[in-house]
């Protein structure tokens, strides 16, 4: 294979400099600010477990490789279980990613990769992924690896692009299902190679690591697709609303900072912010015209700097058609995978493995720019995504910012949380409060109503009103469970939904003022009496008023007494 040509370009260290400390900056400022939500509180439950027993909890209950819980379950070994530690690998994937992406730019003399970098640096859409305890912030890395491998396997192969495209696809497939759809672009993009370039052959063998890899994985964990049907129902819940079709131009609404106003999502993204402004406007523009910019010769055009890499025409239209297919492809197949299979395509979400081409190709457009209105971009850019994440920081709109699941835990400790009391969980409650209890080391017992809320603590699934008779057997299976296992001094703390249509009760809150079905479990107890509840609150991320309820033993009705349940007693039935 051809040693790769060094441009004449030459970049300087400073701008590199500035865009690292940027992205350090953006990352790791205040990281363990914010609370843990649901599915990050679920990242701290299952790295806490043997890695056996982690591993088969992942077979029977995610629908992820375990490569970032593993590297996760290192790093909390290594540096204990705070928010910060939760979150320290994604933070440091999001510095890599653009460090790698500057080394190579140094490299080469690739200007429209310290462009990309740039971009990569302060766009909010990675910054928000790098302060998450989830995987996609590693997922952005080493899609970037990947793409960059292929990109120069088809332009200039060397034997350190092929190691890109199987280490870094082998990697991304471990760490998320979706990379798969990254690997098959890559294959299928063999045509756009130089000429006379890489052979087909050699192009399949770089590429059979990631997909014999997933293949395999894929063949012994076939119940973790069974899993993302059954337990992640709410993915469909945006597109009832919204064109499923138009989920890629969404995507890059999300990608470029303010560009997309806020929507009403089953998974929200506050970095989108709120409602429409010019700024949403004028980045759409820019992006916009970066896009079309990208395509433009690499040659000077007026004041119009001369792009990185191989500065023929030719070669550049190949690279810009690349980059153009890693991020309109993967979309695409997560649309079709949505429209015929099982909702995969969740906005700000599972779009990450297309956010990192997008970015190469905006540093392809910035590149063609005089490098002082590029800077301007970038500065622009800088300035709305973090008007957008302030609340992260502990800056503006404090409601905006993580920290209600943190508030409930430390409520119950107030209120006298004891040992022997039994906290009972819906769908999504327990992963984050049971973090913040277990750190404050404050004992007690957990149960879960309706019971399959246990099976996957970070999965809902919908509970239909033809499941009354169910519910009641189970709300009448449990009170005879608490009662046995309960001394007469303790109490039962209940986290459950409002019933969205109920009014906002003025006195006490009885069952008919819970959503079903967990106003059921509560009538079991004290019937249609009123209690005060311990606290009223909006969980992180997750929709619904919810209500902290302490019901102490004492209190409950004799179970004799309760008539038959209706609806009305229990709360409308509608899904949780």
């Amino acid at each position: 294979m051809a040693a790769p040509e060094r441009n004449s370009t030459a970049v300087a260290w400073l701008p590199l400099a500035l865009i690292a400390l940027a992205a350090v900056a953006a990352r790791f400022a205040a990281l363990g600010r914010e609370g843990l939500w649901c599915d990050e509180g679920y990242t701290a439950w299952i790295v806490n477990r043997p890695i056996p027993e982690m591993l088969g909890a992942l077979r029977r209950l995610d629908d992820a490789p375990p490569l970032f819980y593993l590297l996760t379950q290192g790093t909390t070994a290594l540096v204990g279980r705070s928010e910060f530690a939760l979150r320290l690998l994604p933070a440091l994937a999001g510095v890599a990613a653009i460090t790698w992406l500057l080394q190579r730019a140094r490299r080469l003399g690739e200007w429209a990769s310290v462009w990309a970098a740039a971009f990569l640096a302060v766009a909010a859409y990675g910054i928000f992924h790098a302060r998450q305890a989830r995987s996609y912030g590693l997922v952005l890395w080493l899609t970037l690896i990947a793409v960059l491998g292929a990109r120069d396997l088809l332009l200039r192969p060397t034997r350190r692009a092929g190691l890109a495209v199987a280490v870094g696809g082998s990697l991304l497939v471990l760490t998320h299902n979706l990379g798969i759809l990254v690997c098959l672009t890559s294959v299928l993009l063999w045509p756009l190679r130089q000429r006379p370039g890489i052979s087909l052959r050699s192009w399949l063998l770089w590429h059979a690591p990631p997909l014999l890899l997933w293949a395999v994985y894929a063949a012994f964990s076939l119940s973790q697709f069974r899993v993302h049907t059954a337990g992640n129902v709410w993915m469909g819940e945006f597109w009832r609303s919204h064109p499923l079709l138009l989920a890629p131009l969404y995507s890059l609404g999300a990608f470029i900072p303010g560009a997309l106003p806020r929507l009403a999502r089953a998974v929200p993204f506050p970095a989108l912010g709120g409602a429409s402004t010019p700024a949403h406007l004028i980045s759409a523009v820019l992006a916009a015209l970066l896009l079309v910019a990208a395509f433009l010769p690499a040659r000077r055009l007026g004041r119009l700097t001369l792009a990185g890499g191989d500065a023929r025409p030719a070669v550049e239209r190949r690279g810009a058609a690349i980059e153009a297919a890693f991020w309109l492809l993967p979309l695409g197949g997560m649309l079709i995978a949505s429209l015929v299979w099982s909702p995969s395509y969740v906005l700000s979400r599972t779009d990450a493995i297309a956010f990192v081409p997008f970015a190469l190709w905006l540093g392809r457009g910035l590149s063609r720019l005089p490098r002082g209105v590029a800077c301007a971009v970038i500065v622009y850019w800088a300035i709305v995504s973090a008007s957008l994440l302030a609340p992260t920081y502990g800056l503006g709109a404090p409601e905006r910012a993580k920290g209600a699941d943190r508030e409930v835990a430390r409520a119950m400790i107030g209120k006298g949380l004891q040992a022997s009391d039994c906290v009972v969980h819906s769908y999504l409650t327990a992963p984050s409060i049971e973090y913040y209890l277990e750190r404050a080391g404050a004992a007690h017992r957990v149960a879960f109503y309706p019971p399959d809320a246990g099976v996957n603590p970070a999965a809902v699934r919908a509970v239909p009103a033809d499941s009354l008779a169910a519910c009641v057997r189970e709300a009448r299976t449990r009170r005879e469970r608490l009662e046995r296992e309960m001394p007469p001094a303790a109490a039962v703390w209940i986290l459950a939904t409002a019933d969205p249509a109920a009014a906002p009760p003025t006195t006490g809150w009885r069952a008919s003022d819970l959503a079903y079905p967990g106003g059921i479990l509560v009538y079991h107890l004290i019937g249609s009496r009123p209690v005060t509840p311990v606290l009223i609150y909006r969980q992180d991320w997750v929709s619904g008023e919810r209500v902290l309820l302490r019901i102490p033993r004492e209190t409950w009705v004799p179970v004799e007494s309760l008539g038959p349940v209706r609806l009305e007693d229990a709360g409308e039935a509608r899904p949780q």
